[in-house]
C-alpha cells in the first residue's frame, strides 16, 4: 500500500499521549490494545498483548509471508500471554485488540472484545466488527440486567478464555481512504455518525483526531480511550515536506528581490544645480519676505547686509549639492551576476544518480552473496549506518538477528526495479523508492521498499529501510 500516513494517540487525564504501549505502528500493522482491571493490571495486561503481538507478527509473516495467520497467532500468543500472568498473579485482567494489516490492496484485521475497527471510502463510513460485549451478543441482556455497567462485560477478549475465538477477514481497500481504530470508551461518546461526519470533513490524521478529542470533551466525556487513523492513498507524506520547503524557499526569494529593487531601483533625488539665474530669485524670495515682515525688515535694513544674506543662502545650497553629489559618487557597484553552467548542473545531477544507483547495485549484490554460513554478511552490513533501526531494533540488535536469519538460507535473489529518487532534502538525506522481487531457499516476496540514504565518512549509507 502507498502514500501512507497514520497518527495514533491515548487519551487520559485531560492528555494527548503518542506512542505508548496502547497502540502499535509498524511496517504496516496497526494495533489498538485496551486493558481491562485494577489499577496498575490495565498497564500491564496491555504492555504485554503490545509486546507479544509485535514480537510474534514479523516472525511468522517473514516464515511464511501470510498476513491471516500472522495475525491469528499473534492474537492466540497475546491471550496466552495474559492469562499465565492472570493464574500466576490470581487477579482479574484482560484487554481489547483490534489489529489491521496493510498488504497491497487487501486489508487484513481481526479483533476480540469491545475495540472497533472502521472503514472510510467513497465517503460512507463501515463498522466492520462487532463489539463482544453482554449487550451485543445476548439480544435479550438489556432485559435481563438492570445494571448497564453489566451490559458493558466482555464476552470476548484477551486472557479470558483458555483458547482465544479468532477470525480473521480481508477487506478489499480503494484507491483512497481511511481506517479507523478505536476503543469503546470513545464510542459511548460519539457516535458512527459523529465519525462520519469528521471523516468527511478531515482527512489529516493529526487534525482529525484533535476534531475528535475536542467533540468528546464537548459531549462530557472524561475516560481514557485509544484512537488511531491510517490514511492511504492521499499526497505522500515526503511530498508534502518537500512542497513545504520549497513553498519557503520561494517565499524567501521573492522577499529578496523585493527588498533588492526597493533599494537599489528606488528614485533618487536630482542634485541641485547652481545656476545664474539662482541668485537673483534668491535675492528677490527674500526681498519679498523682508516687505511682509516688519520686523525682519528692521533688523536687516543696509543693501551690504542682504547681499551677505543672499552669498550665505547661495553657499548653503552649494554645500548640500556637493554633499548629494559625494553620496551620489561613493555609492557601490551592483555585482553582476555570474551566470550558471546548464550543462555543468546538469553532469552533477546525472552524477548524483549515477552514485545512488551504482550503491543499490553494490548493495543488491553484497545481499545476495551474505547468504549461508560461509556468506560474506560483513559487506552487507558496511551498508548500512550504525544509527539504523528497525522497528523496536537498534542497528546491534538487528544485525544479530539478520545475520542468524541469513545463515539458514542457501541463496538469495534480489531484483530491483521502478527506481524513484528524491532529494537530498535540508537534512542532506536521500529517498529511494522501488518495487523489489525478492527470492530464497526458503521464502519469497514481491513489495515496495523505502530506503533512507545518507553520507557519513563520504560515503552512503542506509539509516532506514521499510517494506510495504
Amino acid at each position: 500500500m502507498k502514500n501512507i500516513d497514520y497518527s495514533f494517540v491515548t487519551f487520559s487525564d485531560n492528555q494527548s499521549i503518542e506512542n505508548n504501549i496502547n497502540c502499535i505502528h509498524s511496517r504496516n500493522l496497526y494495533v489498538i490494545i485496551d486493558g481491562v482491571g485494577r489499577d496498575y493490571l490495565v498497564e500491564k495486561a496491555a504492555k504485554l498483548a503490545s509486546e507479544t503481538i509485535l514480537n510474534t507478527f514479523f516472525n511468522i509473516l517473514e516464515e511464511n509471508n501470510s498476513p491471516g495467520d500472522a495475525i491469528f497467532y499473534s492474537i492466540n500468543n497475546a491471550n496466552r500471554a495474559i492469562l499465565e500472568e492472570r493464574i500466576k498473579i490470581n487477579e482479574k485482567m484482560a484487554a481489547s485488540v483490534c489489529i489491521v494489516y496493510l498488504q497491497d490492496k487487501i486489508m487484513y484485521f481481526s479483533h476480540l472484545g469491545d475495540s472497533r475497527v472502521y472503514s472510510f471510502q467513497e465517503n460512507e463510513l463501515n463498522q466492520l466488527t462487532r463489539d463482544h460485549t453482554l449487550r451485543e451478543e445476548d439480544p435479550f441482556a438489556e432485559k435481563r440486567y438492570d445494571d448497564p455497567r453489566a451490559l458493558q462485560a466482555l464476552i470476548k477478549g484477551l486472557g479470558i478464555h483458555e483458547k482465544a475465538d479468532v477470525y480473521v477477514k480481508k477487506y478489499p481497500l480503494e484507491k483512497k481512504g481511511m481506517v479507523i481504530l478505536t476503543t469503546e470508551r470513545l464510542t459511548e461518546r460519539i457516535s458512527n455518525r459523529d465519525i462520519q461526519w469528521l471523516s468527511r470533513k478531515i482527512n489529516n490524521p493529526r487534525k482529525f483526531i484533535k476534531g475528535v478529542i475536542d467533540l468528546y470533551k464537548r459531549k462530557g466525556g472524561d475516560e481514557a480511550f485509544t484512537l488511531g487513523l491510517i490514511s492511504y492513498g492521499g499526497i505522500p507524506k515526503w511530498f508534502r515536506k518537500v512542497l513545504s520547503v520549497y513553498l519557503v524557499f520561494f517565499v524567501v526569494l521573492l522577499l529578496v528581490i523585493g527588498g533588492y529593487f526597493m533599494i537599489f531601483t528606488g528614485d533618487t533625488v536630482p542634485p541641485v544645480e547652481i545656476t545664474e539665474t539662482f541668485v537673483p530669485a534668491a535675492v528677490e524670495d527674500e526681498e519679498k519676505d523682508m516687505e511682509s515682515n516688519a520686523v525682519k525688515a528692521e533688523t536687516v535694513s543696509t543693501p551690504s547686509e542682504i547681499e551677505e544674506k543672499t552669498v550665505e543662502t547661495v553657499a548653503e545650497y552649494e554645500n548640500k549639492s556637493i554633499v548629494r553629489k559625494q553620496i551620489l559618487a561613493e555609492r557601490p557597484d551592483i555585482p553582476e551576476i555570474e551566470e550558471i553552467s546548464i550543462e555543468g548542473e546538469q553532469a552533477a545531477v546525472e552524477d548524483f544518480y549515477q552514485d545512488i544507483n551504482t550503491f543499490l547495485a553494490d548493495w543488491k549484490k553484497a545481499w545476495e552473496m551474505s547468504a549461508g554460513k560461509d556468506g560474506n554478511f560483513n559487506e552487507y552490513i558496511s551498508f548500512y549506518s550504525e544509527n539504523f533501526k528497525s522497528g523496536r531494533l537498534d542497528f546491534e540488535g538487528w544485525k544479530s538477528d539478520k545475520s542468524r536469519k541469513n545463515k539458514r538460507k542457501k541463496w538469495i535473489k534480489v531484483e530491483i526495479s521502478d527506481i524513484k529518487i528524491s532529494g537530498p532534502d535540508l537534512n542532506n538525506t536521500v529517498d529511494v523508492r522501488f518495487t523489489q522481487t525478492y527470492k530464497s531457499s526458503n521464502f519469497s516476496v514481491i513489495s515496495d521498499k523505502a530506503l533512507l540514504l545518507k553520507k557519513e565518512n563520504s560515503k552512503w549509507v542506509i539509516v532506514s529501510e521499510i517494506s510495504n
